[in-house]
């Protein structure tokens, strides 16, 4: 008799616990797709955002802005990471971590990190990461005032001189069991999705390091040339506009003046 008291107590107990699992499975359901709704109203915002920043800055090259116009010479960069405040995630953390630390290393100017999340807090003790601030109050949903003070931080950074480029470094989602480690440029803003092509070379920086066998200094800026994509400029304007492209000779200028660009397409 005490052996059935025990069946059926353990009976009862294995019951109480599966629907405690399935209240909990709900509940993780329930707020998985509030958190997807809301992401997709997000990165609408924000790819239309970038679509007309697109268009700024494909526009008037006269036009100058601080967080627009890229400086010559860029002596030190900040990369700021995004990580959870739990480490209960699998491996979103730890990839991220492994991103940065992979950024850090290939960076060959002076750099700077800046962590938001609790998380970091306690890993960044066993790296050699040159962490700069750390925001670790940030909230499981950040507020606008949150969002806000981070921004002003980096703003400042970037007017100072503080830092000459700013780049965001986070888990792009995909999917619910898909995350992919990424980084942007921040400031100074710069075009996603195409690659701006004029005639010759660029002329970002003083000197070009790709003669030199050494990587580019700015690869998400860089402005390519179309003779470099085996394009005859003076034979493509001629057969599209049938106009002919005159060239200078040492002191004099030609007739006319011709500007020639294109937008390289993902």
């Amino acid at each position: 008799m005490t052996n059935l008291h025990k069946i059926r107590a353990r009976i009862r107990s294995v019951n109480s616990t599966q629907q405690i699992t399935r209240t909990m499975k709900m509940i993780a359901v329930s707020k998985l797709r509030k958190t997807q709704t809301s992401l997709a109203g997000v990165r609408l915002f924000a790819d239309k955002s970038q679509a007309v920043l697109n268009a700024l800055l494909a526009g008037d090259a006269s036009f100058e802005h601080p967080y627009l116009t890229p400086r010559r010479h860029v002596g030190r960069v900040c990369y700021v990471v995004f990580w959870g405040n739990r480490g209960l995630c699998g491996a979103y953390n730890q990839l991220l971590l492994r991103h940065l630390e992979g950024l850090v290393r290939a960076e060959a100017r002076p750099c700077s990190v800046i962590v938001c999340g609790r998380w970091g807090r306690d890993v960044l003790a066993g790296t050699d990461l040159p962490v700069r601030q750390i925001f670790s109050d940030l909230s499981d949903t950040p507020t606008m005032a949150e969002a806000l003070e981070i921004a002003e931080e980096l703003k400042n950074l970037y007017r100072t001189g503080e830092a000459d480029e700013i780049h965001l470094v986070y888990q792009r989602f995909d999917s619910v069991l898909h995350q992919t480690p990424t980084h942007r440029q921040l400031l100074p803003a710069a075009p996603e999705g195409s690659s701006l092509l004029t005639v010759g070379g660029c002329t970002l920086c003083d000197s070009c390091t790709r003669p030199q066998g050494k990587p580019c200094r700015r690869p998400g800026a860089i402005s390519y040339s179309l003779e470099s994509l085996g394009c005859d400029v003076g034979a493509a304007v001629g057969a599209l506009w049938g106009w002919k492209l005159l060239w200078g000779e040492r002191t004099r200028l030609p007739a006319y003046l011709t500007l020639v660009c294109a937008v390289l397409l993902p």
